[in-house]
């Protein structure tokens, strides 16, 4: 396969509740970048338009009607790879966005398929980024491993000076990891 077009654009509707009640807003809350998406192809009023769903099939919004109508148009039988990029707002009482990218790829097999409708993308299983929780826990252990380092450089110290400041130096730089793990915990 190889990438026929891209684009980089705001997801729309995604301060709309689903069909089935869950909220749009609670789903990108929960969302983070680079996280894989899929496109799903529907008609809307019966116009062509994309539905963007994370891999739980959860819908996050649409794709907007321009780009939909172009998407169909000129790459009627191409598959669409896409991702989160940037998740927008959500700080201060803001509403999320989402900021998205989307590779249009061509389907190398000419099976000779007579249906029009896009193919939905074959998501690749992507390592999901360290969520607060993750970091908070990180930023712990290794201040945890600081503090016993410290400790042990302390001790070591008395017998062989040049390891115990090893071991000083190291416990010191474990604890700031583990500060910036638990800041980083605490901005997300």
């Amino acid at each position: 396969m190889s990438i026929l077009n891209s684009y980089d654009v705001k997801v729309v509707g995604v301060t709309y509740d689903n069909d089935d009640g869950s909220s749009r807003q609670e789903i990108l809350s929960r969302t983070d970048r680079c996280d894989p998406l899929f496109i799903d192809y529907f008609e809307y009023c019966g116009s062509p338009a994309y539905s963007v769903n994370n891999l739980d099939g959860e819908t996050i919004g649409n794709l907007p009607k321009e780009l939909s109508a172009e998407i169909y148009k000129k790459y009627p039988d191409s598959s669409l790879d896409a991702r989160v990029v940037d998740i927008l707002g959500g700080d201060d009482g803001l509403k999320y966005g989402c900021m998205i990218h989307i590779d249009v790829l061509s389907n190398d097999n000419t099976s000779g398929s007579s249906d029009s409708t896009p193919n939905i993308s074959d998501v690749p299983i992507q390592a999901k980024p360290a969520s607060g929780s993750s970091n908070k826990t990180y930023g712990i252990i290794y201040i945890i491993l600081g503090i016993i380092l410290a400790i042990l450089g302390l001790l070591v110290f008395l017998v062989a000076p040049v390891g115990g400041l090893l071991c000083i130096v190291g416990g010191i730089l474990s604890i700031i990891i583990g500060r910036k793990y638990k800041r980083k915990s605490s901005g997300s």
